[in-house]
C-alpha cells in the first residue's frame, strides 16, 4: 500500500485511534515511521515491546508530507519487512495486516 492510499484511508478514524501491527495473534504497538532508501525506496514503520503506540494524529502528521505519498509502506518487525495491506478495525484499534 502507498502512502497516499494509507492517508486516504485513515483521514476519516478518530484522531486517538492506536494503531497496531498484528502478528502471532498479538499486537505489537507501532513506534517510528521512517523512509528508508535502501534496498529500495519505502517508509518503515518499526514495532516496539513497550506499551505507546502511535495515535491517527500522529500518523497524519508523519506521513503528510508530498515525498513519501509514492512510498509502499512496510513493518519492520522481528528483523523482516512486511508490506502493509490495510487494516482491521477492533475495538477501536486499528490492526494493519
Amino acid at each position: 500500500m502507498l502512502v497516499l492510499d494509507f492517508l486516504q484511508l485513515i483521514a476519516d478514524l478518530r484522531k486517538k485511534t492506536t494503531f497496531y501491527y498484528r502478528s502471532d495473534n498479538q499486537n505489537w504497538p507501532l513506534l517510528l515511521a521512517e523512509p528508508q532508501t535502501e534496498p529500495q525506496a519505502c517508509l518503515l514503520l518499526t514495532t516496539t515491546t513497550g506499551n505507546k503506540t502511535l495515535h491517527q494524529w500522529e500518523l497524519l502528521f508523519l506521513l503528510k508530507q508530498p515525498d513519501y505519498y509514492q512510498l509502499p509502506i512496510y513493518v519492520y518487525h522481528d528483523g523482516k519487512q512486511y508490506p502493509i495491506f490495510g487494516f482491521r478495525m477492533v475495538n477501536q484499534q486499528a490492526w494493519l495486516h
